[in-house]
């Protein structure tokens, strides 16, 4: 039996990322895959997760453009505010996990997702594939990427 394809979902809002979790392995699913999702919930979970070699190199990874750096399961490996400025919303921080797992795992496919328009994505270099999620479960979108072929 084959190994299953390893895709990393890092998304902040918990409902979200088990609904487009749900959507990809049905997608998988119809298409004779087998999948694996492996979910982050914040910046900071997910880069943790890196560099700790929780995963390699997964074929497949989906992350939110905007994303808060902790998470309520990050309680107990959290500085204290006064460390880090409080637990904001960071603008694009989807790039930092971005740019992150691609120095780490080059061969690894990244589609950045956002519900974003217009100038508050203008700037952002065409080789970060943002993709405006719309509806967040555009399944159009999730099946071209996951099932498109370099």
């Amino acid at each position: 039996m084959s190994q299953p394809v390893e895709i990393v979902l890092v998304e902040d809002d918990i409902n979200q990322s088990r609904l487009l979790a749900r959507k990809i392995l049905q997608i998988c699913d119809s298409n004779g895959i087998e999948g694996k999702v492996t979910r982050y919930f914040s910046v900071h979970s997910f880069l943790n997760a890196l560099r700790m070699k929780e995963f390699e190199s997964p074929k497949f990874a989906i992350i939110d453009l905007m994303l808060h750096y902790y998470s309520a399961n990050d309680l107990e490996s959290i500085p204290t505010e006064s460390e880090v400025g409080g637990n904001k919303e960071v603008k694009r921080a989807g790039l930092r996990c971005y740019d992150e797992l691609k120095r780490r795992s080059p061969e690894t496919k990244i589609l950045l997702i956002t519900v974003l328009k217009g100038k508050e994505i203008e700037g952002i270099p065409e080789a970060y594939s943002v993709a405006n999620k719309g509806n967040h479960h555009d399944e159009t979108l999730l099946a071209n990427f996951l099932l498109s072929v370099e």
